[in-house]
């Protein structure tokens, strides 16, 4: 009997083995987020992005769960694909969830409310703590340049001044960034999201600075002007005081002659009343 069972062992445990991968098999839930392309709009500026995300009221992508065994889809869990948080703890992030009356399917849209360019990314649909796909909001790069932090697309400088204008690449997925310069065609600078200038000068760097972006979906551009001072700006500011003071001498000196000649005629001594 002992070496009977020893010779059905390996038997029951390859069935028992069967029967737990069926059993897996039948417990399986497939998902699936469908990506969305998002439209840029031109902004018909001369300065600043070329492309923009627009007023957008709402953004949505939707996570689809089927099962055709007896585990059905009851939970849906929506984040961001580098972060372990709710995507619902940003206010404008709403999800509506339905499941189907069998119970073997579901779906779950993740809406977002007035979008921003930081929204272009990747997010992932976690369905019953297990299993999950990403879905991805996909568009040409979006830009933002900065001088000193803030949002600037005209900046004006004095000859001899430093500045570093920060491109920011945003979009999904990221694009390569290339500046170039008006006034110097020859000018060429890639992959450095920070355009460093230092000690300008008016016949070198004033002009359109720009920063370009491209990726599978397209390509945009940002362009800031650079008002650098001309040389001859530094005389205006004293030409105008030297006019002011000449005025101010012809006014006291005409003046003081009236204030003379009236003072003669009060006291009599016009010489031409002789």
């Amino acid at each position: 009997m002992s070496i009977m069972f020893a010779c059905q062992s390996p038997i029951a445990a390859a069935v028992l083995q069967l029967l737990l991968a069926a059993v897996v098999s039948a417990q399986h839930i497939n998902v699936t987020v469908d990506d969305v392309s998002v439209s840029l709009k031109d902004s018909g500026s001369s300065t600043g992005e070329r492309y923009t995300l627009g007023k957008l009221k709402r953004l949505a992508i939707t996570c689809r769960a089927s099962s055709s065994g007896v585990l059905s889809p009851s939970s849906f869990f929506w984040r961001l694909e580098n972060s372990n948080s709710s995507a619902t703890v940003d206010a404008r992030i709403t999800v509506d969830t339905k499941l189907a009356d069998n119970g073997l399917s579901g779906t779950s849209v993740l809406n977002i409310n007035y979008p921003v360019k930081s929204d272009i990314t990747n997010f992932v649909c976690i369905v019953n703590q297990t299993a999950s796909a990403t879905g991805r909001f996909l568009s040409a790069p979006l830009l933002t340049m900065k001088v000193d932090g803030a949002n600037e697309y005209d900046v004006a400088m004095w000859p001899g001044e430093s500045v570093a204008i920060l491109c920011l690449v945003e979009g999904n997925p990221m694009g390569d960034i290339r500046w170039t310069k008006s006034v110097d065609p020859a000018f060429n600078l890639t992959n450095n999201n920070t355009l460093y200038l230092s000690s300008v000068s008016y016949e070198a760097d004033r002009g359109y600075i720009t920063c370009a972006s491209k990726n599978r979906y397209g390509e945009n551009t940002a362009r800031l002007f650079l008002r650098v001072k001309s040389p001859l700006s530094f005389l205006t500011p004293l030409v105008a005081i030297g006019c002011e003071i000449v005025a101010i001498l012809v006014i006291v000196v005409v003046y003081e002659l009236y204030d003379k000649r009236r003072r003669q005629v009060v006291d009599g001594d016009d010489p031409k009343s002789e």
